[in-house]
């Protein structure tokens, strides 16, 4: 139901004459490295060795298609709306980034 809203609203903005779109398809591909940090115990801030903390780091490819809208609101403003979903090819490992995005931003123009 959400999408559908989504993609309602923007295609009442360019039908009506108020603003003018720009849609695009892209994609992005490449290597990325995870790295993650826990610490199970002790302080924080005293810059000391920690016996209960671990440092993860992993090399993974993913591969990222996105699809969004560009709407003229006004003659300096723009509303982009971009939504992506994000794909790493190799699977194993812990807190891998994969699953959808949606992204809401302002452009500014002169």
């Amino acid at each position: 139901m959400k999408k559908f809203a989504f993609f309602f609203i923007l295609s009442m903005l360019s039908f009506s004459g108020m603003a003018q779109e720009k849609k695009f398809i892209k994609g992005f591909s490449g290597g990325m490295m995870l790295h993650s940090g826990y610490q199970f115990g002790g302080d924080s801030h005293d810059w000391l060795p920690e016996a209960d903390a671990v440092f993860n780091k992993q090399p993974f490819f993913a591969v990222d298609p996105f699809v969004g809208c560009d709407v003229a609101v006004g003659v300096a403003l723009r509303l982009t709306v971009k939504a992506d979903w994000l794909m790493a090819i190799r699977k194993t490992g812990i807190n891998r980034p994969m699953g959808p995005r949606i992204y809401f931003g302002f452009i500014f123009a002169h």
